[in-house]
């Protein structure tokens, strides 16, 4: 994407504006809420719901997200072990952990982290098992969001939101100074982010975002925020 003519730095921003929006934004989000089943499998919506505050239309967003993104994540790991690329299978299930922690499906995040352990120290007896394991677990979550209509009652967006880039600035250097502090607040400004970088720009990076974000990586979260910071010429450390 094309870069700006300057460094946008956190003096230039109003802060307090966009803080204000992040708040307006979680208000206007909770007025269209247009409400999630009471149970799905798998899931322990009251304690999904309570990591959020209780905004229960962007936990309607992230059970989409997972149903759209993760179908087919087993497979996904089960082919990097078959390469021998163990790297990039213990990330992709350390990813896995962290986003069903976000929507606090338990069983899910217990077994991905038991196959990040075990690709971790080389068990390799472990992993069918826990592949198994975890792929029941994915697609019992996926047949109960497809069977609740959430997929066919939301529309995707074809083209990205035009980056509104002051205001991403102050949000991301806010992001920036609570996960420096290892601060869990800065999730809060996770959604208002989602919802002006949707599409498929940083799509990658926001998915680590969150991964890091559920898995309480704070250190790890900072390297997708500083990779969508650079790309915006927006600089987040002084």
């Amino acid at each position: 994407m094309a870069t700006l003519t300057k460094w946008i730095k956190p003096e230039d921003c109003n802060e307090r504006a966009v803080v204000e929006a992040v708040d307006d934004y979680y208000q206007r989000s909770r007025e269209k809420d247009k409400g999630i089943p009471e149970f799905l499998p798998g899931l322990d919506i009251a304690a999904g719901l309570k990591r959020i505050d209780d905004n229960k239309w962007l936990y309607r967003q992230l059970l989409i997200d997972f149903a759209r993104k993760y179908s087919v994540v087993t497979e996904e790991i089960a082919e990097h072990i078959k390469k021998n690329d163990l790297a990039e299978a213990e990330r992709i299930a350390h990813t896995l952990k962290g986003v069903a922690g976000n929507i606090a499906a338990g069983e899910m995040r217990k077994t991905a982290a038991e196959l990040e352990a075990a690709i971790a120290n080389r068990n390799s007896s472990a992993y069918e098992p826990l592949l198994h394991r975890l792929e029941q677990n994915v697609l019992t979550l996926l047949e109960a969001i497809k069977s609740s209509g959430l997929l066919q009652t939301e529309k995707v967006p074809v083209d990205a939101n035009p980056v509104a880039t002051a205001q991403v600035a102050v949000v991301l250097v806010k992001m920036h100074k609570l996960l420096c502090k290892n601060d869990p607040d800065a999730e809060k400004f996770l959604g208002y982010m989602r919802e002006m970088l949707r599409g498929p720009l940083f799509a990658k990076e926001m998915a680590e975002l969150e991964a890091h974000l559920g898995n309480y990586d704070f250190e790890l979260a900072l390297i997708p925020l500083r990779k969508i910071a650079g790309c915006l010429n927006i600089l987040v450390e002084e």
